[in-house]
């Protein structure tokens, strides 16, 4: 009888830790988000954000599922809607740009002391002015009180930084600055190689490296400093070999 009943106990201690060490869906969905950011795949993007979304249903009040399907939804949103994707389609990125806002906002409403979602939800609104420059009356308030909130809760976060150059870059006159585009994101390049310099730590974000390096390399070749944009160009692709435009970049260079 005991040895039946240690049997059991010891069947359901196995159970239990096999339970246990089986990936949340979390952690598989941060698992696939990078996978698909990493080859640029659409498919795998979805897939992760489907469980992500799954998390958030089920957890209304936490924080990281929220900003993990936010995260999702702003790249299929620059994936269905940048030229150099190759695969532009108006009503995806349309679709996910709505759904996309609507997370970002929600985690925002989590978690006030949020950076990345408010950089994030910036970007998109950005975006917005940029294809319709007259909703920049309502949008440009909003939109800047949104990258100075992202900027004083994350100063020293790569992504922010990152983010808010790449608005000041590609944000239509009069609200472009380029000069600030290149101190946003010459801080970024550091912060982001400090930051590859520590180990990867459970499912904190890594994003955004290989298109911060890219862009500062492409403005590094607007100003004619060829060697500048080649290192660029070359750490984009030592970060993630399989970034397109970076390798298209340094072939267009001879490279």
């Amino acid at each position: 009888m005991y040895t039946i009943r240690f049997i059991f106990v010891v069947w359901i201690g196995l159970a239990v830790s096999a339970q246990s060490e089986k990936p949340l869906p979390l952690d598989q969905g941060v698992t696939m988000f990078h996978e698909g950011y990493s080859e640029w795949n659409a498919e795998k993007m979805e897939s992760a954000r489907t469980l992500f979304s799954r998390v958030a249903d089920r957890s209304p009040g936490v924080y990281e599922p929220f900003y993990w399907r936010g995260v999702a939804e702003f790249f299929l949103v620059l994936y269905y809607g940048e030229p150099e994707s190759g695969v532009e389609d108006r009503e995806a990125e349309e679709v996910l740009r709505k759904a996309a806002q609507q997370t970002l906002k929600a985690a925002i409403a989590i978690n006030p002391q949020d950076a990345e979602c408010r950089a994030m939800l910036s970007v998109l609104y950005g975006r917005r002015i940029a294809a319709h420059p007259w909703m920049a009356v309502w949008l440009g308030s909003e939109l800047g009180s949104l990258q100075t909130a992202a900027l004083k809760n994350g100063p020293d976060d790569p992504r922010v930084q990152y983010l808010a150059g790449a608005g000041c870059h590609r944000a239509p006159k009069p609200f472009g600055n380029g000069q600030k585009a290149v101190e946003h994101l010459r801080k970024a390049g550091q912060l982001f190689e400090n930051e590859q310099a520590l180990p990867p730590a459970g499912r904190a974000p890594r994003w955004g490296f290989s298109e911060c390096f890219t862009l500062l390399g492409s403005l590094a070749a607007e100003e004619g400093d060829t060697a500048s944009a080649r290192r660029c160009y070359q750490a984009a692709l030592r970060h993630n070999s399989c970034y397109k435009p970076a390798r298209e970049k340094l072939e267009a260079m001879g490279e």
